[in-house]
């Protein structure tokens, strides 16, 4: 009989992948404070978010 584990059922969690999202996240909030900083943040932010929502970040 096979023995499944606690750790086998739990989604791995990329934390460099989980890292750099919240660090682009928190680059992109501070770059949308300003006009110029907007079109660069705006960006990011969807970068950061894309990157938490597709799964890539639960996954590993």
């Amino acid at each position: 009989m096979h023995d499944i584990k606690l750790r086998d059922c739990t989604p791995r969690t990329d934390w460099l992948g989980l890292a750099i999202a919240l660090i682009l996240m928190g680059i992109g909030i501070v770059l949308t404070v300003t006009v110029w900083g907007a079109i660069i943040g705006l960006p990011v932010m969807a970068a950061a978010v894309a990157l938490l929502t597709l799964g890539e970040v639960a996954l590993g």
